[in-house]
């Protein structure tokens, strides 16, 4: 790409030349050839249920803080939460993820797979202490997020577990509530 002045970004350095900045270890990508830092690959590895590679960076030191997250906040246990990769979410918990670790939007591991209808993760992270009533910056907790989607076996499991009903923001969940009996 050149600039206005006739010159081109990095002075002319090609992506491979390039030397590593601030000394983050650069990956690349199997399919696409484009390079990556590591903590971007265990976040991706996550999201798409690799559990060999969550592994293999966390035995390696590769990712050394098992709750780095991208520029929302989302970290692997939220990601692997939201698509249900249940032996990941294991593994990330027994390594000693927070299991309570908010986005910026603050929410939870259990208030994304509760929105997602992911009932073997919602059990999994209350069996490792989730607060059930932690609110999101919005006020919604994750029943809320389950009722509004009406995952209803989510909505049944939380309830039997103490979450309260009543911190539910808006008018739906009220109705919701009010017809599952």
């Amino acid at each position: 790409m050149a600039l206005g002045n006739g010159s081109t970004p990095n002075g002319g350095v090609t992506q491979e030349k390039a030397p590593v900045v601030n000394g983050t270890n650069m990956e690349t990508l199997p399919r696409t050839g484009k390079q990556t830092d590591p903590n971007t690959a265990f976040l991706r590895a996550a999201r798409a249920g690799q559990l060999d590679k969550i592994q293999e960076y966390l035995d390696s030191g590769t990712v050394r803080d098992i709750n780095t997250s991208n520029a929302n906040g989302l970290n692997a246990l939220h990601l692997a939460s939201k698509e249900g990769h249940v032996e990941i979410v294991r593994e990330l918990l027994k390594r000693g993820a927070i299991v309570d670790a908010a986005t910026k939007k603050g929410n939870t591991s259990l208030h994304i797979a509760s929105l997602a209808g992911q009932e073997e993760v919602v059990r999994l992270l209350v069996q490792h202490g989730a607060s059930l009533n932690v609110q999101s910056q919005n006020g919604f907790t994750p029943l809320y997020m389950a009722s509004q989607e009406n995952h209803d076996g989510v909505v049944r499991y939380l309830l039997s577990k103490g979450a309260n009903q009543t911190l539910a923001t808006e008018v739906k969940a009220f109705f919701y509530f009010s017809h599952m009996r």
